[in-house]
């Protein structure tokens, strides 16, 4: 009997809150004040994501549950977006809500800025018929409950050095579509103590509801370290809140328990209300700028700020040294040119960033790489070996610049410089005589692939002519899928077997 008589009273609160459509009065904002106001987004330079979930009165079946997944962001320097979805449950009605969210903050001076946010989305009420007996289902007065509208929210947050006022309006429109007259307004205000490790916040929250009436929070806040928070204080609807948050680096977890204390919530219910959240927080790494020493006497080294690149260039079958010469680009720049020693080796300094090396040495096949200097710390040094195969009778050696567009025959723009190399370096060995074939992997029709690797091989052949080349120097051949080089079981695999190789057939 006495779990009947609260399931008639939770019914009758039920019907209370769907009438008004009051929004969730989430007790962790606190922690999170993106859950009540929009322009609170993009508090640092972080994408912020969260899941919050609030339970009512636990001990009742089919009490209001709320489900929160939110996130939000940078967008550049004084813009941020983002999008919250909420899931109410409210026993007889369901409400889901989806909206898209964008702050603007403007800075006013050194102490004071503004931030402004706009929500607008989509809500949805729907009526849980598989709760409600048939004739209710019918009823005209539950079947209003049944509707979507446009939602729209506005929210403002003003600060001066450590003093914040907030003010919110969730919901322009009721279920109904009229003015909600929802407003949030939050003030609060933060004391450092002198060892900085303790942050005290007193905080006051009044939240206006059209039908209800205000209510006010009045709370208390320490946190430690920026590590632990803990909450206490007092809801003028006769509740008392208490809430407790961790964070490990970028993981924040928190709870918050409200315990109504007044008499006419207790009448059906002596249990409260429980939040928990779930917070991640996917920051870029800032790496702390090096203390700049001037130096008193010596001259500032113009290298201290670069990378030390160390090209040791070898003979690919013979491992003799090979005196080449180098040329780096970034992008259309060429920003170093010069040639290696008799050791091979060739020494310079760039810049931490990415960057393209071209390599020649007479009677020996050209070579391009790429040298990534984006991780490299400055005044550090970068090491590489360049193995080149010398040109001779017999040598099998492929270019791996030369590059299709997918499915075609088509060059790449990025082939021609090593492909002009080489078209100088036949011109200058017209003895030369050399096989272009083209493979394939083992997808697709067969014959398509066998024609499609002697098109590829083709034109190259094509290009080399084009640029000066005999064409008694070269003969294209395509074998298809027939000669692998690797397992085509596998990506890696198919990507090795698809290529252009180089036989040098007379020199």
């Amino acid at each position: 009997m006495k779990n009947i008589f609260k399931t008639i009273i939770l019914g009758l609160v039920m019907g209370m809150h769907a009438q008004a459509q009051q929004p969730v009065s989430y007790n962790l904002y606190t922690i999170n004040p993106f859950l009540i106001n929009p322009a609170a987004m993009g508090g640092n330079d972080c994408i912020n994501v969260f899941l919050n979930s609030h339970n009512k009165w636990t001990d009742l079946p089919d009490a209001p549950k709320a489900y929160t997944l939110g996130g939000h962001g940078k967008l550049g320097k004084n813009a941020s977006i983002g999008g919250m979805l909420l899931s109410d449950n409210r026993s007889l009605v369901n409400y889901l809500t989806i909206n898209g969210m964008y702050a603007y903050n403007v800075k006013i001076d050194d102490k004071q800025n503004l931030s402004l946010g706009l929500s607008v989305g989509y809500s949805n009420n729907s009526l849980n018929t598989d709760k409600v007996q048939t004739q209710i289902k019918n009823d005209p007065a539950y079947q209003v409950f049944n509707n979507s509208r446009f939602d729209v929210g506005f929210g403002a947050i003003y600060n001066y050095k450590t003093i914040k006022l907030g003010a919110s309006i969730p919901h322009i429109f009721d279920q109904f579509g009229n003015y909600s007259n929802q407003v949030n307004f939050n003030l609060s205000y933060d004391y450092m103590t002198k060892d900085k490790e303790w942050k005290l916040t007193p905080m006051m929250m009044a939240r206006n509801y059209k039908e209800v009436g205000v209510v006010y929070d009045v709370m208390g806040i320490a946190t430690w370290k920026e590590t632990v928070t803990g909450q206490l204080g007092y809801r003028t609807d006769q509740s008392m809140l208490a809430g407790l948050g961790f964070r490990w680096n970028n993981l924040h977890i928190a709870y918050a328990y409200q315990y109504n204390v007044g008499s006419t919530y207790n009448a059906f219910s002596s249990s409260g209300t429980q939040e928990i959240q779930l917070a991640f927080r996917i920051c870029k790494n800032h790496k702390e700028p090096a203390p700049v020493v001037k130096p008193e006497v010596k001259a500032v080294d113009p290298n201290a700020e670069k990378v030390n690149v160390n090209v040791n260039m070898k003979d690919e079958k013979y491992g003799n040294p090979v005196p080449g010469y180098i040329t780096i680009t970034k992008g259309n720049n060429i920003v170093y040119k010069g040639q290696g020693d008799n050791s091979g080796i060739s020494s310079f300094y760039l810049a931490p960033g990415v960057y393209q090396m071209s390599v020649t040495a007479k009677g020996y096949i050209p070579a391009e790489e790429t040298i990534d200097l984006s991780k490299s710390e400055k005044g550090t040094k970068y090491d590489v070996v360049l193995k080149q195969p010398k040109i001779e009778k017999g040598l099998v050696f492929k270019l791996s610049a030369i590059n299709f567009e997918t499915g075609s025959d088509k060059l790449t723009s990025t082939s021609y410089n090593i492909l002009n190399k080489m078209a100088d370096i036949f011109k200058d060995n017209p003895q030369m005589v050399v096989e272009v074939s083209g493979h394939t992997d083992n997808v697709g029709d067969d014959a398509k692939n066998l024609s499609l690797s002697q098109n590829r091989a083709n034109s190259v052949m094509n290009y080399l002519t084009q640029k000066g080349v005999s064409a008694g120097q070269l003969k294209a051949v395509g074998y298809g899928e027939t000669q692998p080089i690797a397992d085509n079981a596998t990506d890696e695999g198919r990507k090795q077997n698809r290529r252009v190789m180089f036989t040098v057939l007379e020199f």
